[in-house]
């Protein structure tokens, strides 16, 4: 598989997770690094982390484990297993060619992890001032040209779930085959149509792909502000000079979930991939 086309299937991979978390009102971990709730991070750099929990809030409590659920499968293509699951390959699913085959993704076994605003700001050091202006709203000078941090509130962790339609069992067995030895926390359950009507895949022969693993798959920050500016009145040809920064709710573009920044959603890192 060439670059480009390796890089494609990671880009289409990252629009559809986007889009299925955006209705969550969570942005999807596209690579899992065990982020945790306090983590904060610089979505302008490749979301380079700045500091860890322990770091900047040194005595805030682990927030509870609360089971949560996310109902709807997610279609994706062939091109995506990898990534979904979280291999360091592209994987080449057997197919007769004829016709796109089904891939579903789903996520099981999720909890989510949140913490309040105000145990953030009780728990803030002293050497973590730079994250005041976010925090508390603190009013000072503000450009608007400097990033703004992103501090986790919310991590949502799960285990991923893939059915892959499929049109024979040798056919089947054959790409179980190659699965299996890939990854030893990778379970591939060979369904019959009784058994994929079951679990909600219409009635369709194929293989069902269970990642063993709880990982981090998306977050929320603690802080999404919009910013306006109080401003000071300049004389003749003299600009209008920022004094505060207020902090509001965020904007919304629809009933469905928060109004990312574009920045956020371009940066966030892609999964690793490697020619088949």
């Amino acid at each position: 598989m060439h670059d480009a086309d390796l890089m494609g299937q990671l880009k289409e991979y990252r629009a559809i997770m986007v889009a299925y978390f955006r209705v969550h009102g969570l942005l999807p971990i596209l690579v899992s690094a065990g982020q945790r709730v306090g983590d904060v991070y610089d979505p302008d750099q490749q979301w380079a982390l700045l500091s860890t929990a322990a770091d900047c809030f040194p005595g805030l409590a682990e927030p509870a484990e609360i089971p949560t659920e996310l109902v709807h499968t997610v279609d994706i293509r062939r091109g995506h297993v990898a990534a979904a699951l979280g291999l360091g390959r592209i994987l080449s699913i057997a197919g007769t060619g004829k016709r796109e085959r089904t891939v579903k993704l789903s996520f099981t076994h999720a909890t989510i992890r949140r913490v309040a605003q105000m145990a953030l700001r009780k728990a803030l050091c002293a050497e973590c001032g730079y994250l005041l202006p976010l925090i508390e709203g603190k009013t000072q000078d503000y450009d608007g040209k400097a990033s703004l941090p992103f501090v986790v509130g919310t991590v949502l962790h799960a285990k991923r779930q893939i059915f892959v339609g499929a049109d024979a069992g040798a056919e089947m067995k054959a790409s179980a085959q190659q699965l299996g030895s890939l990854s030893s926390a990778l379970r591939v359950l060979d369904l019959d149509p009784t058994l994929s009507a079951g679990l909600g895949y219409g009635g369709e022969r194929g293989l069902l792909l269970q990642s063993e693993a709880s990982l981090p798959v998306a977050l929320a920050p603690a802080f999404l502000p919009k910013l306006i500016f109080d401003r000071t009145q300049g004389g003749v040809g003299i600009p209008d000079q920022p004094i505060a920064v207020k902090w509001v709710a965020a904007e919304q573009k629809d009933a469905d979930g928060p109004a990312w920044p574009d920045g956020w959603v371009h940066n966030l890192p892609l999964p690793l991939g490697a020619d088949a």
